[in-house]
Parts: C-alpha cells; structure tokens; sequence
C-alpha cells in the first residue's frame, strides 16, 4: 500500500514534526466480542538520533490523519545495544476499551433511544474532553440500548452492529480530534470472496467433538434456592424447555456455572451464547488476509470452501498495520463467522 504520513503532535495536538524515518512499526486494532486494551495497541521504533531531534515525550500523540492508526505515546524505550527508541500506547479505538459506560446515579442502566450518531455521543459524552467528537451527520437510523459498565467500545460496538451499522474512528488533524460515526457496514460480495481462488488459507470442518445441544446453566443463589435455566437448541432456535423434536436419548449436555448473573435474561443469553460456542456443526477458521479491498472493520464478506460446500459469512473483526525495516507497510486482517449454511 502507499506510504502513511505519521505526525508527531504534543500533549495538546500541536503538530510538531512529520516523522522522517521510521525503522518499524506494528499497530493492532481489534472489535472481537473478547477483545480488550492490549488488542488495540499501537509499537513504533525510531532511531535514537531521530527520536533525539524531537523528544517524543509520554503524553504526546503519533498518528497517521485521516486514519484509524495512532494515539497517545504512554511508553518510551531506550536499547543501547541497536540505538533505537520504541514508543508505544493504546489506539484510539483502545482508549474506548479502557472506558466503562456507567448508569446514572440511582439508575440500574443508562438508557439510550436516538438516532445512532446522538446515541455515540450520549454514551462518549464528555469522557474525553475535546480529544473525541462525534459526527452530527443524521444516520436515518435509531437505535435503543441499555448499557451498565461495559467498555464503550464493545457496547457500542454491539449497539451499532445490530442496526447494520459500524463504529468509525478516524484522526482528523484539521480539528484536531478523534471523529466517532456510525457507519454503514458494506458488504464486499461483489467485490471478493475468501476462497481457494483467493489464494486464502482456511480450515473447514464437518461436525464438533464436543457437539452440545442443551445448556444447564445455573445463577445466583445456593443450593436449593440458586436460579436453574435450561436452553435446548434445535436447528438454530432456543428454547426454554425440551422441544418435542428433541427427544432425550439425544439431548448434550454443557454446564454454566454463572453465580454472579445479575438477572435471569443476562444467565439466559449466557446460557445461548453457551450453546453458540458448542453447538455449530460446521465452521470456518481463516488465517490472516492481506487486505486488497477497501475492507473496514465490521465490513462482511463470503467465505467458500469448494471442496466440503461449506459456506459462511464475516465479518473483518481485527486489522494488523506492520512497518518492516524496508519500509514496506502492509495491513492483514481476520475475520470472524457470522453464519454457516451447506452450500448447494
């Protein structure tokens, strides 16, 4: 891909210089359903002389405009042994993974009911003071949520990707600040499909070991007295009690032990996750992708394995920027299964 610019700002978004030389560089930015801080973190390494011309100080910013790569300098380290200095710190996009989304004061939820992008700022609010923005662009689009201490990047994550909708983060150095939107997720279709002719290594596989048809999952409280759920899950559907289709000579069982559930929804949608993990007769591993399409993260694409028919949709879940002592810059991703269907 063409070179990225890398700015180097102060502790109050001044430019101060454009980055000369750059001897590597690795940034990582993660939207997993686990993904946490140490998923969206950003490592460049300098020169010692380089980085002696204008100290890079913890506390000042590096970052690429216009991108999502960059954010705050939070470790400088000096190697004698090869005169370089390596700075590092959280991505933008993990500086929302180290904020919680708390309730109002007497509130059990904070609760939310807004257009998308109104919806970013009532849970961001003034969390960052000036560094982030949210766009006052109208999506069309609203949305209905109650968070109670999830990071902000995973509950909006979650909010959004239930509209069809993406989380964008993107340094504007015009502003200067962090711009949050929702975005569109795009589906690629038309323009790629994972497969043996995209030269994309994958593993498919027919059947699980550990195949599980009924979650037991039980909550708070003790003995007699603690919170008992059964999930049954038959062609895709969950049920509260033992369908008639279902008979007992097969049911599989996976235990939950989940005493600190704090409601008996949040042990039931435990207990369906639970059986998500277990349940799938078929899946898809995908090895890392370069990224040749103008693919964000979020964005869906098909997966096909000709040989065992198998199909399945993604969605890019994490983006890797990689800066090699030639200077070459790459981006690879990976990719998570939305659905797998037989392909006919």
């Amino acid at each position: 891909m063409d070179r990225l610019t890398w700015i180097h700002a102060d502790h109050q978004l001044a430019e101060l210089r454009v980055l000369p030389y750059i001897i590597s560089a690795d940034m990582e930015i993660d939207i997993s359903p686990g993904a946490e801080l140490i998923d969206n973190t950003w490592s460049m390494t300098l020169p010692a002389d380089v980085w002696a011309q204008q100290p890079i100080e913890a506390g000042h910013y590096v970052y690429a405009p216009g991108t999502e790569w960059g954010g705050p300098v939070t470790l400088i380290r000096h190697a004698t042994a090869d005169g370089s200095v390596t700075i590092q710190g959280p991505t933008w996009r993990g500086l929302l993974q180290q904020k919680r989304i708390y309730p109002p004061a007497g509130a059990g939820y904070l609760e939310v009911n807004a257009e998308a992008n109104a919806a970013i700022a009532a849970v961001v609010g003034s969390a960052f003071g000036s560094l982030y923005q949210v766009s006052t662009a109208d999506t069309g689009v609203a949305v209905s949520a109650q968070y109670r201490y999830q990071t902000m990047a995973n509950g909006l994550q979650n909010t959004l990707r239930g509209v069809g909708l993406r989380l964008n983060v993107v340094f504007d150095n015009t502003v200067p600040a962090v711009i949050l939107s929702a975005q569109p997720i795009s589906d690629l279709a038309d323009t790629v499909e994972i497969s043996q002719d995209y030269n994309v290594n994958f593993t498919s596989a027919i059947g699980n070991v550990e195949l599980a048809n009924h979650c037991l999952a039980l909550g708070s409280g003790e003995l007699a007295e603690r919170e008992v759920v059964n999930i049954y899950a038959v062609n895709g559907i969950y049920y509260l009690n033992r369908p008639p289709e279902l008979p007992e000579s097969e049911v599989r069982t996976v235990l939950l032990d989940y005493p600190n559930a704090e409601t008996r929804d949040e042990l039931i949608n435990s207990a369906v996750q639970r059986l998500q993990e277990k349940g799938p007769a078929q899946s898809i591993d995908i090895d890392e992708l370069l990224i040749d399409v103008d693919a964000q993260l979020g964005d869906q694409l098909p997966v096909r394995d000709r040989m065992t028919g198998l199909v399945a949709n993604s969605e890019i879940i994490n983006k890797i920027l990689s800066i090699s002592a030639e200077g070459t810059i790459s981006i690879t991703a990976k990719v998570g299964i939305l659905s797998i269907q037989a392909a006919e």
